[in-house]
């Protein structure tokens, strides 16, 4: 509710600031019909379910969506039903969101020369779906809440009433045009920003402005006609807020391509140990036979060193690409540099590579050495005599069980 009437104060005041709010819940927890109702605060025309903009195949193009979002004007805008079923779904709804929280359309060129007029977006998105699609740069500014359900007796009082909500926008925006700003605004901002940056957690500036926004708003209601109302839940609100960003904070940190890279590798370490060679070659548990085969040398893609994970940069790459890990593919470089800003990556001795030397087999190559905080392995079987999870057994009979004797 505050996100929805907090609209037109941040189309007006901070329209570069400018955030969504998404539902995220599975079929049956009304999160649409939750979203009509607070939609109908401006007009019972946002409760009908046919005017909704919808994610789906059969719903709007994307040139359509981006005339409706700019026809909002600085009122609210729904996007209903939001799925990721396939990646062109993915790519329409990122480009949606960044295109219309951006402030204006993309620059296009006339036929007979020169740029089309561009128009401004100024429309706060109220999105619902539910499977959350990740991406790290498009979680940061959604903020995405895990929906469970509603009272459901409170939710057919208002939609039984649904003709009388207009009346919160008006008084509303009549006390909003009588307010100059958000005055705690820029100094809650400052101070989150501080605490946000102390939790590590991912792009903490735009947390900070999207918690000190709603924040704010919250504070603008109880000074408005219905504050004896909204200063009832203060407590709960700020209860709900912080909880909710601290969930946003880690989905965000979880979903940048760093950290799907080191989750990456954990599961190949777990699935295919026979891919990473160690110090100790033949001697070590990671390139002992696996069910009879030796390891084919054609898919190891790195070594385990007594000061870190050694890894080829090109065979990881093309290994998590195949695993569909990224959302978008990174490159060497732009890797390298996200693991040494994480703090990820041990870089050679000369100060002048990110990648260091190590000998793989009878070669001298360069590759990421990854610290040991990056990647938690145990140590490897061939050196730790108390370690009897690879067995020097056999795992299935090389034999037929018939001729067993």
């Amino acid at each position: 509710m505050a996100v929805v009437l907090g609209s037109p104060a941040y189309a007006r005041w901070y329209p570069n600031d400018r955030f969504g709010l998404a539902l995220w819940g599975l079929t049956g927890s009304r999160k649409s019909s939750a979203m009509l109702v607070a939609l109908s605060m401006f007009g019972v025309g946002y409760a009908d379910k046919d005017r909704m903009l919808k994610s789906d195949e059969q719903s709007s193009t994307p040139t359509a969506c981006g005339d409706i979002a700019a026809g909002a004007g600085i009122m609210p805008q729904s996007y209903d039903n939001v799925k990721t079923v396939d990646d062109r779904q993915l790519k329409k709804y990122v480009s949606f969101v960044h295109g219309t929280l951006e402030g204006s359309e993309k620059d296009r060129s006339k036929k007979d020369g020169g740029l089309r007029d561009t128009r401004a977006y100024l429309c706060t998105l109220i999105i619902t779906g539910e499977v959350r699609p990740q991406e790290a740069s498009t979680t940061a500014r959604i903020l995405n809440l895990t929906w469970s359900d509603v009272d459901l007796e409170k939710l057919s009082f208002l939609q039984e009433n649904v003709d009388d909500m207009p009346v919160i926008g008006y008084y509303w925006l009549r006390f909003l045009s009588k307010v100059s700003g958000m005055d705690g605004f820029r100094e809650l901002r400052s101070k989150m920003n501080a605490e946000f940056s102390k939790k590590q957690y991912t792009n903490p500036g735009r947390l900070a402005t999207n918690y000190s926004l709603i924040r704010e708003t919250w504070t603008l209601l109880c000074r408005s006609p219905f504050g004896d109302v909204f200063s009832e839940y203060s407590e709960k609100f700020e209860q709900a807020l912080t909880e909710a960003f601290e969930e946003q904070g880690s989905m965000v940190s979880e979903e940048t391509e760093v950290s799907r890279f080191l989750a990456g590798v954990t599961e190949i370490i777990a699935s295919k140990p026979e891919s990473i060679q160690s110090n100790n070659d033949s001697k070590n548990a990671f390139n002992r036979p696996v069910e009879g085969k030796l390891p084919n040398p054609a898919y190891i893609i790195g070594k385990r060193c007594d000061d870190g994970l050694f890894l080829l940069p090109d065979k990881i790459l093309a290994e998590l690409d195949r695993m569909r890990v990224f959302t978008q593919k990174p490159t060497e470089d732009s890797m390298s540099k996200a693991l040494r800003a994480r703090g990820a990556l041990i870089i050679d001795p000369d100060g002048k590579h990110l990648k260091v030397k190590r000998r793989l087999n009878v070669c001298n190559v360069r590759g990421w050495l990854l610290t040991p905080e990056a990647i938690e392995m145990d140590p490897p079987s061939g050196n730790d005599k108390n370690n009897n999870t690879w067995s020097d057994d056999p795992t299935e009979p090389t034999f037929p069980p018939e001729n067993e004797e």
